[in-house]
């Protein structure tokens, strides 16, 4: 989440940004979506993701997850999933509160 949310803050000169967060049937999917120039023709780059996105999908899928992006009108959108244990709703929330307590402390 920190790597795409940072790219949107680098690189997209987005003037919104919106970002989704949810686990269900075993599966976290991550997205975040902006209205600014990350990956959208005629904006200076090259077709095709940038090294970042690459990068991160890379990691993703050696994990067992997947990460996606395309365009949507004029926002661009990418989708993170990777699959997790779950064995209730509460643990999940423990897990996603553990994970955002160990970033605070780093």
């Amino acid at each position: 989440m920190r790597e795409a949310t940072t790219n949107v803050l680098r690189h997209s000169r987005a003037r919104h940004a919106e970002v989704g967060y949810r686990i269900t049937g075993g599966l976290a999917r991550l997205t975040i979506a902006n209205d600014g120039a990350s990956g959208h023709p005629g904006t200076g780059r090259e077709s095709g993701p940038g090294t970042g996105l690459r990068t991160l999908a890379e990691r993703l899928r050696a994990a067992g997850g997947e990460l996606t992006w395309w365009l949507d009108g004029d926002r661009f959108v990418v989708a993170a999933s990777l699959p997790v244990e779950t064995t209730g709703r509460e643990s999940a929330n423990a897990r996603i509160a553990t994970a955002a307590a160990e970033r605070e402390t780093r």
